[in-house]
C-alpha cells in the first residue's frame, strides 16, 4: 500500500514572501474584523442585559422589599415552619430549610492527611512538564515520554489593531 502524502513544500502555493505577506494581512484583517463583531456582539449583550434589569424593576419595584418581608415572618414565627418545613401554595413553596456548611482550616486538612484518612480528601496527580523536562535532561528514561522539537508557524495580528478594532 502506498502511503498517504499529509503535505508536500513543494507544491505550496505561495511561491513569495511578497505573496506570504499579503495572505498574512488578508488574515490578520479578518481577525480584526471578528474582534469588532464579537465586540459589538457583546456590547449588545449588554444592552439587553441592562434592559432586562429595567424591565424587571418595571414588572414589581418593591419585589426586593417583599422578600425581605417574607423572610422576617419566616425568621420571627420560625416555630409555624417546623412540621412541615415550609407551606405550600399554587405558586410554590415558602417556609425553612435547613443548610449547613463546613469550615475548616489547613490545620484540619493536615490531620486529615497525616492519618490517612482517605475518604476525607482527594490526591490528584497532574505532570509538570518541566520537571518531565529536567529528568529526561538529567538522564531518567521515563516509559512513553517523547521529547520533540523543531519549528512551528505562527502569525501574530498586533494587539493595537485587534483594541481598536474593539472599541466601538
Amino acid at each position: 500500500m502506498a502511503p498517504t502524502k499529509l503535505s508536500d513544500h513543494r507544491e505550496a502555493k505561495i511561491q513569495t514572501l511578497e505573496e506570504a505577506a499579503e495572505l498574512f494581512n488578508s488574515i490578520a484583517a479578518s481577525e480584526i474584523k471578528i474582534a469588532r463583531a464579537a465586540a459589538m456582539t457583546e456590547a449588545r449583550i449588554a444592552t439587553i442585559k441592562e434592559q432586562h434589569i429595567a424591565k424587571a424593576a418595571m414588572i414589581d419595584p418593591d419585589l426586593d422589599a417583599k422578600r425581605e418581608a417574607l423572610a422576617a415572618y419566616i425568621e420571627a414565627h420560625t416555630e409555624q415552619f417546623q412540621q412541615p418545613r415550609h407551606v405550600n401554595t399554587d405558586f410554590g413553596k415558602f417556609g425553612l430549610q435547613d443548610a449547613g456548611k463546613l469550615v475548616y482550616p489547613d490545620k484540619a486538612v493536615e490531620f486529615v492527611v497525616y492519618q490517612g484518612m482517605a475518604n476525607c480528601f482527594v490526591t490528584s496527580h497532574k505532570p509538570v512538564a518541566k520537571g518531565i523536562e529536567a529528568a529526561l535532561v538529567a538522564g531518567t528514561r521515563i516509559p512513553g515520554v517523547l521529547r520533540k522539537s523543531g519549528d512551528i508557524a505562527h502569525y501574530t495580528v498586533k494587539k493595537a489593531l485587534l483594541d481598536e478594532a474593539k472599541e466601538i
